[in-house]
């Protein structure tokens, strides 16, 4: 009598397709997940310019569209580019790079005239939107 060692084709073909329904949900997950993770990335590469945009442009009273004026660069690897409006009610806005899901979208800091200060998105998809954005 002899024994069979091995699996039988359709043992195969049910792996097969369990690991095909599992990359169907996982990868999609994956994209949304990687298209956030960069626009939250994006989002902390100009947060840092707030205080300096307080202090020096406003304090001093110097009206500037220079993004190193505040101590940022006018790109960076989120951001493809890096603008400034430091009137009053000025902001800060990125021109996101990276995930087709969020290319070519912007990040906006705005200041208002109290001096708080707002995150805005045209990210339309509000899983990739970084937290606290709208």
């Amino acid at each position: 009598m002899r024994y069979q060692h091995g699996f039988t084709l359709i043992e195969l073909m049910i792996v097969v397709a369990i690991i095909a329904i599992l990359a169907a949900i996982a990868i999609p997950a994956y994209q949304n997940y990687v298209a956030r993770s960069q626009a939250t990335a994006a989002l902390a590469d100009i947060v840092g310019g707030r205080s300096p945009f307080e202090a020096e442009l406003l304090a001093e009273g110097i009206v500037t569209t220079d993004p190193t004026r505040v101590g940022l660069r006018a790109s960076s690897v989120r951001c493809s580019l890096i603008e400034l409006d430091s009137s009053a009610t000025g902001f800060i806005r990125c021109t996101l790079r990276g995930n087709p899901l969020i290319q070519g979208r912007q990040i906006t800091l705005r200041r208002d005239a109290a001096g708080n200060w707002a995150c805005e998105t045209t990210i339309a998809n509000a899983a990739h939107r970084p937290a606290h954005c709208r």
